[in-house]
């Protein structure tokens, strides 16, 4: 629909910036362990993707290359972070560039042959007050989405603080306002009173400090407050009255980073916590077990608290380079509470990873075979309530030429469910619209969701391989081809739309009035018996030079996926 955008900011004063006369000294440097970035993103670039944020753009630069599941290692100024938590909500104008590596690029951080490190340059000193506000009216319903934030942006290297408060309401969508087709013996009307999509409204405040404590000692510091609101229509009940869902959710996290060097050693600590809190109100809804008839509300308390340190260090010098060895520990306590119980889950993990460099054409010692590395990857965890768990990954990197390169990895391992999926709050929504394959009819059943504890560990295995072609051996042209397949036993999936096989295979699931009507169905999460998948992806990126004297720009990313094979086995019969 019409979109409205609204944009005031501060433009640098004269005493944010440095004294006349003082000239402005930037230092380039590479890290031997990173290699050429295969793009660099400077200011005009960065603006032309018009995100509002970092983090927004950041997701905007992933996809474009795509193709593979870890995160990237991130850097701010060079120097590692943990996550993005603390520069998530920084403006745009607050970069000065942004480099992004190649696959396997952040070896020498965390001794990993996959992963790509992404250095994000930030300005020397600047000091920015920025909001922006958005409304978007969609044309038939006239409902409107409001979308606004504003954020402070103090930063005079190496320290560094923002604080952004963000805010976004949406007015329902009526299935009547979209002429949605109501179920036989209902009435017409009954589109008035059935949301598709819901009332929503929430608000956060972020705010991050990060400094430079001693020479080779830096900390980030970083917080959030949040309030959510969601009012969904679920039709009327048989007295007649509207129903309605009303979810309302809290939220306060805090995040502590610190990042240092002794000797060969780069040492990273970082430890969390979160608390939550959620209240639904359900109207009128028929019960699955007489104990959930006590109360409409239905109130969950969460938290998480963890605790990690990873330490790298070059072991040994070969003739292609160093040796890496990288070591990381975690450990993590999840804990849901609500009315009828608690529940807690421990998991604690150690591992280690080798990136070993076979041949280097820097060093001269490749020969034919340009640059080649191999990595490996062990991990051993243990949940509680599960036991013990192990997961390794074989890893290489492959440049035989500046055009080419080639990264391949297969990992294998198992998984333990996620509390949510074990222990969520049990919820009855009644009014859920529902397809029923036996009787070949669209109806309105109550829908049961919330954990299952019967869920068991989840056994992954990963292959992938992609290749880089860059045939004008620059970032202005780049071609890319992933595959990538999978192969899981005792997947847990969410509970999928109905058919035939899934009667047959979950008929406990399934509910049903003396006259065959389907009425109610357990939508919980379930654990398939084997899953596997295997898909391409290939991507297109170009750049063309600036036109004439001026700094115009055109960039053009495109990526397409195909599916090979997709299918899944849900349990020994079926």
């Amino acid at each position: 629909g019409p979109l409205l955008l609204l944009w005031f900011g501060s433009a640098p004063l004269h005493a944010q910036t440095p004294p006349p006369g003082t000239p402005e000294v930037v230092v380039y440097g590479d890290r031997d362990f990173f290699g050429k970035p295969e793009r660099t993103l400077t200011e005009d670039r960065i603006s032309s993707y018009g995100s509002s944020s970092v983090g927004e753009l950041l997701d905007q630069i992933a996809r474009e290359f795509g193709g593979r599941r870890e995160p990237p290692v991130y850097l701010i100024d060079g120097k590692r972070i943990s996550g993005l938590g603390d520069i998530d909500s920084y403006p745009p104008e607050a970069i000065r560039s942004i480099q992004v590596f190649a696959p396997g690029s952040a070896s020498g951080l965390i001794a990993s042959t996959t992963r790509r490190a992404i250095n994000i340059v930030l300005k020397e000193q600047v000091r920015v007050t920025i909001g922006r506000a958005a409304v978007e009216i969609a044309p038939t319903s006239g409902s409107r989405h409001l979308d606004g934030d504003v954020g402070v942006t103090d930063i005079k290297r190496p320290r560094r603080f923002n604080m952004t408060l963000r805010a976004r309401h949406d007015e329902a969508i009526n299935e009547s306002d979209r002429d949605v087709v109501q179920v036989e013996e209902t009435a017409a009307s009954l589109g008035q009173f059935r949301t598709l999509r819901p009332t929503f409204r929430d608000a956060e405040l972020r705010a991050s400090l990060a400094d430079q404590i001693t020479p080779n000692f830096r900390a980030i510091v970083s917080a959030r407050l949040g309030a959510s609101q969601s009012v969904a229509g679920l039709g009327v009940a048989p007295s007649g009255q509207a129903r309605q869902q009303d979810v309302q959710s809290r939220l306060a996290a805090l995040e502590i980073q610190t990042h240092g060097d002794s000797g060969k050693w780069l040492i990273a600590v970082d430890s969390s916590y979160n608390l939550g809190r959620r209240r639904i109100r359900t109207d009128n809804a028929s019960r699955f077990d007489d104990a959930l008839r006590k109360s409409p509300y239905v109130v969950t308390r969460t938290s998480r608290f963890t605790l990690g340190v990873e330490a790298t260090r070059p072991l040994f010098d070969l003739l292609a380079g160093p040796v890496t060895l990288s070591l990381r520990a975690r450990s993590s306590r999840d804990g849901i509470a609500t009315r009828e119980r608690d529940f807690v889950q421990w998991l604690t993990e150690a591992g280690a990873s080798l990136h070993i460099p076979i041949a280097s054409s820097a060093s001269g010692s490749s020969g034919a075979i340009g640059d080649l590395s191999l990595g490996v990857d062990l991990s051993r965890s243990r949940a509680s309530r599960i036991g013990a768990l192990t997961s390794s990954t074989l890893s290489f990197q492959w440049q035989p030429n500046g055009w080419l390169q080639l990264v391949g990895s297969a990992t294998a391992g198992s998984t333990p469910p996620g509390v949510d999926f074990l222990a969520g709050p049990l919820l009855l929504t009644p009014g859920v619209r529902y397809f029923d394959p036996l009787r070949g009819e669209t109806i309105d059943v109550t829908q049961l969701s919330g954990g299952n504890p019967d869920l068991g560990n989840q056994r992954q295995a990963n292959r992938q391989l992609t290749m880089t072609l860059s045939p004008l051996g620059s970032e202005r042209l780049q071609l890319t081809m992933a595959y990538e397949g999978v192969r899981d036993r005792n997947s847990i999936i969410a509970f999928p739309q109905a058919s035939d096989l899934l009667l047959r295979a979950f008929p406990g699931r399934f509910r049903r009035a003396f006259d065959g009507a389907l009425v109610e169905i357990d939508a919980r999460p379930i654990s398939v018996k084997r899953r596997s998948e295997d898909q391409l992806r290939f991507g297109l990126q170009f750049d063309l030079p600036p036109l004439g004297t001026k700094a115009t720009r055109f960039h053009f990313a495109a990526s397409h996926t195909v599916l090979i094979k997709s299918d899944a086995v849900l349990t020994s019969a079926f």
